[in-house]
């Protein structure tokens, strides 16, 4: 396996290698993502440096993946999945959410205004661990 710089890969080149792939066409990739028959070139031309590997060769009218090539296209397929997966996150539910809190106050926020607060915040944050510090700037 060669030795690249990973960190040079990114999702859109992993589309338009599946694209050209699927495809057989670097026309036909670049009509189906909406982008230049230019960028696709260029970016196969990065990622055949990035690879080490021709990635395609011309066959008739189209282009044929290498070998190496075909070996990458469902490891292609899997980052891309997770990258639609890391991008979505989950959903955050503040009921099942723990953390803490820390506020500095003063003497007079301390006491007039925080415990309105802890009130008010009393069963939302159930979870949430509030503490409060010594500010040491002077009040307002």
């Amino acid at each position: 396996m060669s030795n690249f710089d990973h960190l040079e890969l990114d999702g859109h080149a992993l589309r338009l290698f599946l694209a050209v792939l699927e495809e057989g066409s670097v026309t036909a990739a670049a009509e189906r993502l909406g982008v230049t028959q230019s960028a696709v070139s260029h970016n196969l031309t990065k990622l055949r440096r990035i690879m080490r590997d021709p990635l395609f060769t011309k066959s008739g009218r189209g282009i044929v993946a290498t070998a190496h090539a075909q070996n990458l296209a469902e490891q292609a397929r899997f980052l891309l999945d997770q990258m639609q997966a890391f991008a979505s996150g989950a959903d955050f539910e503040p009921d099942g959410a723990s953390m803490s809190l820390t506020i500095a106050a003063n003497d007079l926020q301390r006491d007039l205004l925080l415990p309105t607060l802890f009130r008010n915040l009393e069963g939302a944050l159930a979870s949430i661990r509030m503490t409060v510090v010594p500010s040491l700037l002077p009040g307002p």
